[in-house]
């Protein structure tokens, strides 16, 4: 193909962009880095496999859990379970090493999340904010 310019060519060509992967390193006692262990601490910085598929427009880490927003409006998790904090309609206390997907909030346009020590905040655009896991005193917290 001949062009008239250089900057029309420079137009005219295709990019390929290759799939972007996150990674995650650090203290890992939960499997709050999401790559199916809870190993202690992960010194390289290893693939988040559970989110290969995953386009994920915001993330938020915190001491025991993560939480991921994907471009579909659902929300994930990894880490501790204690009190509730995944959001995974169970109080079972056990670790989640892979990134799952949040079922006790129905999809809202999420904006933003955020993971405190023992509980889990999202915001949507219209300003509420979704608030699971527990507080200081051990109470459940369950707000919608």
């Amino acid at each position: 193909m001949e062009y008239d310019s250089e900057i029309e060519r420079e137009l005219n060509k295709t990019v390929y962009y290759e799939k972007a992967y996150l990674y995650s390193w650090g203290r890992n006692d939960y499997g709050e880095l999401g790559t199916g262990t809870s190993n202690g601490v992960n010194p390289i910085p290893m693939p988040v496999t559970s989110l290969i598929n995953q386009e994920i427009n915001f993330i938020s880490v915190g001491g025991r859990h993560s939480l991921a927003i994907t471009k579909e409006n659902e929300i994930l998790t990894c880490g501790s379970d204690l009190l509730g904090i995944l959001g995974l309609d169970s109080f079972n206390w056990k670790n989640v090493t892979k990134f799952k997907k949040v079922e006790l909030i129905e999809r809202k346009n999420f904006i933003k999340i955020d993971c405190g020590e023992f509980h889990s905040l999202a915001l949507t655009d219209e300003g509420n904010v979704y608030a699971w896991g527990g507080n200081l005193h051990n109470v459940s917290l369950i707000l919608f």
